[in-house]
Parts: C-alpha cells; sequence; structure tokens
C-alpha cells in the first residue's frame, strides 16, 4: 500500500523516474553503455559546479596526466555516472537471473572461508558510480547488512529500502552504532565506505593519493570493538560486465589513528587506481583542509 503522503505532487516526478526505472532494465547492458555517452554530455552541461569539483579532484589526485588526458579522464567520468543511472535502476529491478549473466566473481573464497570459520566481517567498499548495483551482485550471492544513510527524497528512500530489503540485503542507518555492532557479532558481515569527508570529529588527516585527506577512524574502532576481519570487496565496470573482487586486509587495527586511517585510504585508492573514471569525484573528498591550507574548492 503507497503511504497518503507519497500522493503529494510533489512526488509526481520522483514517481516517473521510477516507472522510467522500471523500464530501461529491459535495455540490454552494451545499449545501456552506448546511451550513456550522449546523457553524459547533457550531464556535464547541467551539472556545472559538480564538473568543477570533478576537475579539481582529478588534478589533485592525478598531476601527471597532461591536459588531454585529464579531459579524457573527465568525460570517462560523467559516462560512468550516467551509466549509474541504470546501474540503479538495474539493482532495483533487474531480475538475477538476468543480472547473473553480466558479472563474475574472483577470489570468491576469501569472503566464504571468513564466514565458514564464523569471523565476523566487515566489509570495505568505496563511493563508485557502479557501487549499488555491485551491492545488489553481491546480495544475490551473500547475506549483508548495509550500513547507509537516508535519502533526502522520502520516497526514493522508501523505494531504495523496500529494493533492497526485498533481495536480502539487512539496511542498517549509520547513526545506529548499537546495531551495527551487534549485527557483526551475529556473524552478518556489514558493507561499510570510509571514503567521504562528512564529520570533523572523528577524523584524522592521512594520506590519499599523496594528498593529506580528512578520514573517519571509526572503521578501526569498530573493527577493534567487534573483533572483526576487514576484506575489502572491489567491483569494476568492464565493457563486458563487472569484476568483482575480495582482498584480506591483514593487521588491522594496529592501535595507531592515523596508520589505521592510512590503511584504510591506500586500501581505496587501490580501488579507484582499477578505474579511475568509476570513482565518485563528484563528492569534495578534500573539503576540509589541515590547518593553515587553503581550500581546493571555490568559496
Amino acid at each position: 500500500m503507497i503511504e497518503g503522503q507519497f500522493l503529494h505532487p510533489k512526488y509526481l516526478p520522483t514517481w516517473l523516474v521510477i516507472g522510467l526505472m522500471r523500464l530501461v532494465v529491459f535495455i540490454p547492458f552494451k545499449g545501456q553503455l552506448l546511451i550513456s555517452k550522449p546523457i553524459a554530455l547533457i550531464l556535464k552541461l547541467l551539472l556545472s559546479n559538480q564538473l568543477k569539483i570533478v576537475r579539481t579532484n582529478l588534478h589533485q589526485c592525478f598531476p601527471e596526466l597532461d591536459a588531454k588526458q585529464h579531459t579524457d579522464l573527465v568525460n570517462r567520468h560523467f559516462e560512468a555516472v550516467a551509466m549509474s543511472l541504470f546501474e540503479i535502476a538495474n539493482c532495483f529491478y533487474m531480475s538475477p537471473k538476468r543480472l547473473n549473466k553480466h558479472y563474475k566473481f574472483n577470489n570468491k573464497e576469501v569472503l566464504q572461508s571468513a564466514i565458514d570459520d564464523g569471523k565476523n566481517i566487515i566489509l570495505i567498499v568505496g563511493h563508485f558510480t557502479t557501487m549499488v548495483v555491485a551491492g545488489r551482485m553481491l546480495a544475490d550471492n551473500f547475506c549483508f547488512a548495509d550500513i547507509y544513510r537516508p535519502q533526502n527524497n522520502k520516497l526514493f528512500d522508501r523505494e531504495m529500502i523496500k529494493q533492497f530489503t526485498k533481495c536480502g540485503i539487512e539496511m542498517i542507518k549509520v547513526k545506529d552504532s548499537k546495531k551495527i555492532i551487534k549485527t557483526l557479532k551475529n556473524k552478518m558481515p556489514i558493507w561499510y565506505a570510509p571514503d567521504q569527508d562528512l564529520r570533523s570529529s572523528g577524523a584524522v588527516f592521512a594520506p590519499f593519493f599523496n594528498i593529506q585527506t580528512n578520514t573517519i577512524t571509526a572503521t578501526a574502532k569498530l573493527a577493534k570493538i567487534s573483533q572483526a576481519v576487514l576484506i575489502s570487496y572491489d567491483y569494476i565496470r568492464t565493457d563486458e560486465g563487472y569484476e568483482l573482487d575480495f582482498k584480506l586486509i591483514p593487521n588491522f587495527p594496529v592501535g595507531n589513528d592515523v596508520e589505521d586511517a592510512t590503511t584504510i585510504n591506500q586500501v581505496i585508492e587501490n580501488k579507484v587506481k582499477q578505474a579511475p573514471e568509476q570513482y565518485l569525484w563528484t563528492h569534495r573528498r578534500f573539503k576540509r583542509r589541515p590547518d593553515g591550507e587553503a581550500s581546493f574548492y571555490d568559496a
């Protein structure tokens, strides 16, 4: 049953988007890739502020690239952003049978062995354009809990929770620390993305692409409290589909906030280097700077 509040006219655009999402899943994967290219051109025109952020981030992280290489990377990034619109739809509404044709796991035994051994598991993921569909692919093969931030659009938030729950994903709000720890200790792996600059407290500066970057310390604290092992879940899109991989993160935490944050940033950096255009460069990752350093971004 649809709640009365979602019948308000302000939600009409969201309902239209949901309807369109249900239709675009029937476009073949390579057709979606092809259509993403002209959509990317439109997004670059519409998202001028985000375009500036992307350019700034890429210049900071890849100073060795020349102007042509930077422009090419920016263009490929917006193609990845455009494709992510299809990927969200595929995540929500594509059947397991159809989706299964488009991905393969490498080192699946890394996660399975940790589960079989009764380990408490934190899956370290990054904010990539492929993130949502990679979560669905994981859910079709493993049970896990998603640590998430509620969406501002309440209707889309409701739809996201509904579709993720239908896939077997347990949804836990990022601020519900007690439930996160309880879930871990109940042997349910959690999906954890520690790579955004969202707070000034509970964070330290640690290198990310050789840039001192505000990084949360909660990852190490959570691992210590729950005695969890960390496994990196990597996902990249190719022209043929998706490559999914698991890697154990050893000797974590060591008990030093900066060292532990550096380890996490290195894990994310290694993910980015596999497919740099697919990282979510529209986020102001370097928003907070060490004392005395000027902002990378326009005020």
